[in-house]
């Protein structure tokens, strides 16, 4: 190859490996760099406590008699403060039915329970609301039912609840539009249980943990679904856009806590 000839293929070449980076990075996207956000768990947890203030929550789902029932459907709900948009939601509690073998059933049904006070704190890598509630006394109206014979108010003891707590965990993330939201809900319902003054009433104890969760459980999965659902994650992330603005916090890709201190990846 003559040199003439060699230095033209030179210059073609460095030629074109330049126009076609030029032509790349015109054309290449500009990835967005992942920033870190680390806020301190305390003002996180006090963030979420205001956003809940002037929070109602009813507990209740006693009615008249139909059939052989007391219940009384749509009778709860929850109400969110101002900042959350104020909606109110109503749900249902299902009654609870206790065998009590050849007496037949005992039916107890929740009767005006309300939410006192609550309080947040950090619990391991997710956040801890606690809610306490009163009630008028008779937290747990007690019916007997049987195939033949039913006693009614007077065939079952009423039970009081003292020191009712509603315990209710949250994990931090975030939702496909960049937002702090939380995942994860957990419930646990708690307190102190007792029959008109007695532990025991034909085969019930009614002191026993078995009872005492039978009771629970249909409260705390109740109160789970009215948390777990669009509505409220969405009405809790819009009441965390414009402190998330505020801290200049862009679009979140990642939310986790370590120690203390909750890490925030956005974008």
């Amino acid at each position: 190859m003559n040199t003439m000839l060699y230095k033209s293929l030179k210059l073609f070449v460095i030629g074109s490996a330049i126009a076609v980076s030029s032509v790349i990075s015109m054309t290449a996207p500009v990835l967005a760099q992942t920033q870190v956000r680390k806020m301190n768990t305390t003002i996180v947890a006090n963030l979420i406590k205001d956003s809940l203030k002037g929070t109602q929550l009813h507990l209740h789902n006693l009615g008249s008699k139909s059939g052989s029932s007391y219940h009384k459907s749509n009778s709860s709900y929850i109400q969110f403060g101002k900042s959350l948009g104020g909606n109110k939601q109503i749900f249902t509690i299902p009654e609870t039915k206790v065998d009590a073998g050849s007496y037949g059933w005992l039916r107890y049904y929740v009767n005006d329970v309300n939410l006192s006070s609550f309080d947040i704190k950090q619990d391991g890598n997710r956040f801890k609301v606690t809610l306490l509630f009163e009630g008028n006394g008779t937290e747990l109206k007690g019916y007997h039912t049987a195939k033949f014979v039913d006693f009614g108010d007077s065939g079952a003891p009423d039970v009081e609840m003292g020191n009712m707590r509603l315990d209710v965990y949250l994990t931090p993330g975030n939702d496909s539009q960049g937002r702090l939201i939380y995942n994860q809900v957990e419930v646990n319902f708690d307190a102190n249980i007792q029959a008109g003054g007695i532990c025991k009433f034909k085969t019930i104890n009614f002191c026993g943990n078995s009872y005492k969760r039978q009771i629970a459980v249909g409260i705390e999965n109740a109160v789970r679904a009215q948390l777990d659902n669009p509505i409220t994650r969405n009405q809790l992330a819009a009441a965390f856009s414009p402190v998330m603005k505020a801290l200049n916090i862009g679009k979140i890709t990642k939310v986790y806590i370590q120690g203390s201190t909750m890490f925030v990846e956005y974008q």
